[in-house]
């Protein structure tokens, strides 16, 4: 039977309300699903993280210290390169949100990245690229999902790098466990994951349209099973059971 790493990502769509009315921003023509890409054949062994846990998910939470994540990546060239990054607040279906950028950032809406390794007596010559984010000069000041982006400003500021990367506020528990599938056909092949979500103390108008589930394996977007709907709703808890 096939083993694998599944996370669980849950979205509840947040209500703001603002002076100023914004257009929403238009998705790029190199990414417009705004998915994870390297898009400079020159950009190698890009990877976002948690600090000091180079396999985990890039999902931090919201509270100020809790977490960094890391960029970092190589180019094949030993020429340093003008890389300008920023984030992009994106809704649950990974498209921009309606947020105007200092809705979401505290600090900066954009800054460069200055911390650069160049090789040494090494066979192939390459330039390090890393970046901590949050950071001095860029925060993040709300959750949900987002798009790190990262410019060659050199070349009329090319997009050559994104990562999608979740903020998240730990205000629900999610208990979660495998079980044999229900589909005789896949039991040597598949699992089935069966969830509830406990909500105390906070009310959820129209479970159905205001929360999504997506299951993820192995942290992967491309296979991502969702969004799903709660099965049974209760007062304070939410059942994904299929089956």
């Amino acid at each position: 039977m096939n083993r694998f790493a599944t996370r669980l990502m849950l979205f509840c769509p947040a209500i703001f309300s603002s002076f100023f009315l914004f257009s929403q921003p238009e998705p790029d023509e190199e990414n417009p699903r705004n998915e994870s890409l390297t898009l400079d054949e020159d950009i190698r062994s890009a990877q976002l993280y948690l600090a000091g846990a180079p396999l985990t998910l890039p999902i931090v939470e919201l509270k100020a210290g809790l977490n960094t994540l890391i960029l970092e990546f190589d180019h094949l060239d030993t020429d340093l390169k003008d890389y300008v990054y920023t984030i992009v607040h994106c809704n649950s279906d990974w498209q921009p949100s309606e947020l105007n950028d200092q809705e979401y950032i505290d600090g900066f809406t954009e800054d460069r990245i200055i911390d650069i390794t160049t090789s040494l007596n090494t066979l192939a010559q390459y330039t390090h690229y890393r970046l901590g984010l949050p950071n001095r000069n860029m925060r993040w000041a709300r959750s949900g999902n987002y798009l790190l982006k990262v410019f060659d400003n050199d070349d009329d500021r090319r997009l050559v790098l994104t990562r999608r990367f979740m903020v998240v506020e730990p205000l629900w528990r999610v208990d979660a466990k495998f079980v044999s599938p229900a589909v005789v056909s896949k039991l040597n092949t598949h699992h089935e994951i069966d969830f509830s979500v406990l909500h105390r103390g906070m009310r959820i108008p129209n479970p159905q349209n205001d929360v999504k589930a997506v299951v993820l394996q192995n942290g992967r977007w491309d296979n991502a099973i969702g969004p799903l709907k709660p099965f049974i709703t209760r007062d304070e808890s939410l059942v994904f059971d299929f089956q």
